[in-house]
């Protein structure tokens, strides 16, 4: 698989678990919603888990996390002030 499609599991994760209502960090990090959410989809897609593992191991931090969240946010707003 292609680095686009591994990085949008990523995006797709957060946003999942941010529709859901639920945390995407834990007390540590291998106990939160967004780590176990990769393991699950590393089941599925067996080359996921070296693609988070190695140099890309940046797009998993906290603050792309965040960015992610951040961003969605800012669409969402913006649907809601175009009338959508």
């Amino acid at each position: 698989m292609n680095n686009r499609r591994l990085g949008s599991l990523v995006i797709t994760s957060v946003l999942y678990l941010g529709r859901q209502d639920m945390a995407v960090r834990g007390h540590e990090n291998d106990e939160g919603n967004f780590v176990q959410l990769l393991r699950l989809c590393s089941c599925d897609v067996p080359t996921f888990s070296q693609w988070c593992e190695g140099r890309h191991r940046q797009y998993t931090s906290w603050a792309i996390q965040n960015e992610i969240i951040e961003l969605s946010a800012h669409h969402i707003l913006s649907l809601i002030m175009l009338g959508y």
